[in-house]
C-alpha cells in the first residue's frame, strides 16, 4: 500500500491547525504581511520576490552592517492556502 506516511500525516495535521488559526484571526480576503530576513544578495532577494505578484508592496530594510536585509511584503490574499504556496 502506498498511502501517506506518518510524517506526511503529521505535516497535514499541522497545516490544518495553522489553517484554522489563520481563519480565526483573519477575515478573507485581506492584506496579509509576509516577513523574510535573508542575506543581502540580489539573487536571494529576486528568488523571494519571484513568488509574489508585481502589485504586492515590498518594504526593504538593511541590517546595520548591510549583510542582511528584511523584506516585508504585503499582498491581498483570498485565504490561508495562498499563504502556504
Amino acid at each position: 500500500e502506498n498511502g501517506p506516511s506518518g510524517e506526511e500525516l503529521k505535516g497535514d495535521e499541522q497545516l490544518s491547525k495553522i489553517r484554522a488559526s489563520l481563519n480565526a484571526a483573519y477575515n478573507w480576503p485581506c492584506d496579509y504581511m509576509f516577513k523574510f530576513i535573508l542575506p543581502n544578495q540580489p539573487e536571494a532577494i529576486d528568488e523571494v520576490l519571484s513568488h509574489f505578484p508585481a502589485f504586492s508592496t515590498c518594504k526593504r530594510r538593511e541590517s546595520s552592517g548591510g549583510k542582511y536585509i528584511s523584506l516585508t511584503i504585503t499582498e491581498m490574499v483570498d485565504g490561508p492556502d495562498r499563504i502556504f504556496t
